[in-house]
């Protein structure tokens, strides 16, 4: 079954490793039908902006998901700076583990996506 989205103006989402950009001036409405993983621009971190052991282990299991094979240890040892300085954070890196060992990358992505939003 497609995904069905609207995007605003200027609103983007990222399909694998293609971002998609709504340059019309008004509502876009797109489906989707694949098996392509799927972003939206509110959703994407830029490396740019992983300035905690959160963030930039958000940042690896989103190049995951997206379908980079070759960041685990970028996200291993992001997920260890974490830990040591947040051991309060360990329910949620046991869960995004768990998550990934079951390959539920997105599942896992959820679970950094909670804890970054609760630090804002």
């Amino acid at each position: 079954m497609p995904l069905k989205m609207t995007l605003e103006s200027q609103d983007w989402l990222m399909i694998g490793d293609t971002k998609v950009v709504n340059i019309y001036p008004g509502q876009a409405k797109i489906s989707i039908d694949g098996a392509a993983p799927i972003l939206r621009g509110a959703h994407v971190m830029h490396a740019n902006e992983a300035d905690t052991a959160a963030k930039r282990a958000y940042l690896a299991v989103q190049r995951l998901y997206l379908g980079a094979t070759t960041v685990m240890s970028e996200y291993q040892l992001a997920a260890s700076e974490l830990l040591r300085d947040s051991p309060e954070s360990k329910e949620v890196v046991l869960k995004a583990n768990i998550q990934l060992s079951k390959g539920a990358v997105y599942g896992a992505l959820r679970e950094y996506r909670k804890l970054i939003d609760i630090a804002q």
